[in-house]
């Protein structure tokens, strides 16, 4: 069977912690569901951290973007739009893309730190924080050095002093036992079977941000989503229900894009802070599915709708998630999808430009992070299992051995 545990992560308490705090991240370990992970997270952090509010989410590995189990605690739920707004459409710091590609040494920090000491230099601080009666930020992600799992917001009563040093590295201490949970949650969930290939969905939202319509198929699979309504106030009646969150998140970011695009005078440029505007999610009623969201303009250029796609997601989708559970280096990466084809050492080695001897030492990797004896198995259980119809691998050799250069997979 496909290991669903990943490499061990041990939390260095600080000296005088109680018995609590460590059964505290024993039921981090225990929890077997996104949201039970979030949840004991906060717990956790209580115990070692005061603070007064928090938001914490899944993220979509490779995108960062907002798409599991949001969970907010001192806050209303209607605060969570205006920090979708503030991550896409506004200059700020602390963003979690921004945090994420800081490096291990940057996610954890408080806006304090990164507004040199002038937290009213944030937007974030001035209109959603102020108005609750906020201040003190800490904001941190649970990422590997490639992928981002999810991202947090510690926050304190306006006038608090802010986060210490030594409250920092707790914070970033226990991130890594979250990370790690948080794959293997995701690891687990995407080891259930697919369902029987059905037909894409689409909603479309107006300049605003409101939905006007959807296909049959779309209601049905956004009836399945469960992230927090974000958007109510923004549908028409003839929508029975809210606006799930990450209908929302998907849509926000695809807007700011076309603003930035229309701001640098040409499509496709001018976006380079922002993540594609993809996410996928488990569903409890549909297998996993994947949100793509698009604008659309007129034809002078001005953005008229939203496009947001819904569809049961695409194997390349599902094989990009399970090669972030497992964290593999990019190398690892090709040779794994040269592996899933069928291919043995000689032949990759002369596709990658690399040695035999290499290509065994990836192979040997392989096995050991995803708890498989051979390539067989590797193969079988990561995806000929759920996958095997459909499967197509997007993989593109050097265009001569002599060049050097080798295509990266995916």
């Amino acid at each position: 069977m496909l290991s669903t545990t990943l490499a061990a992560v041990t939390v260095t308490h600080a000296p005088g912690r109680s018995r609590d705090d460590r059964a505290s991240a024993a039921g981090l370990r225990r929890s077997d569901t996104v949201a039970g992970v979030l949840h004991a997270t906060l717990e956790h952090l209580h115990r070692l951290v005061r603070f007064d509010a928090a938001y914490i989410s899944g993220t979509d590995p490779e995108t960062t973007l907002y798409s599991r189990a949001v969970i907010t605690e001192g806050v209303p739920g209607s605060s969570c739009a205006p920090i979708v707004h503030n991550e896409f459409h506004e200059h700020d710091v602390n963003k979690v893309a921004a945090l994420h590609r800081a490096g291990p040494r940057g996610h954890v920090t408080t806006l304090h730190r990164a507004t040199g000491g002038r937290p009213d230099r944030s937007p974030r601080a001035r209109t959603v924080n102020r108005e609750l009666g906020l201040g003190p930020e800490l904001r941190a992600t649970f990422s590997t050095a490639r992928h981002c799992w999810g991202a947090m917001t510690l926050l304190r009563a306006e006038g608090d002093g802010d986060f210490t040093d030594a409250e920092l590295s707790l914070v970033a201490g226990s991130s890594r036992l979250v990370t790690t949970r948080l794959r293997e949650v995701t690891l687990r969930e995407l080891a259930r079977p697919a369902g029987p290939d059905q037909p894409c969905g689409v909603v479309t939202l107006d300049e605003q941000g409101r939905v006007v319509a959807m296909t049959d198929r779309a209601a049905e699979l956004v009836d399945g989503l469960s992230m927090l309504p974000v958007a109510d106030i923004l549908l028409p009646a003839a929508v029975p229900r809210g606006a799930p969150g990450e209908l929302h998140v998907v849509a926000s970011l695809a807007q700011a894009q076309a603003q930035a695009q229309a701001r640098a005078g040409r499509p496709g440029d001018g976006v380079v802070d922002l993540p594609e505007a993809v996410v996928r999610i488990p569903s409890p009623t549909h297998g996993w599915l994947t949100l793509r969201a698009e604008c659309a303009r007129d034809a002078g250029g001005t953005v008229v709708a939203t496009h947001v796609v819904l569809e049961q997601s695409r194997p390349a989708d599902v094989l990009a998630m399970v090669v972030a559970c497992y964290d593999l280096s990019p190398r690892e990466e090709e040779v794994l999808v040269e592996v899933v084809a069928g291919r043995g050492t000689d032949e990759i080695a002369a596709r990658l430009v690399i040695s035999p001897h290499t290509v065994r030492d990836h192979v040997k990797a392989l096995f050991e992070k995803t708890g498989t004896r051979s390539r067989g198995e590797l193969a079988s259980h990561l995806f000929a299992v759920h996958y095997k119809p459909t499967l197509q691998l997007d993989h593109r050799p050097p265009r001569s051995a002599a060049s050097g250069v080798s295509a990266v997979g995916r």
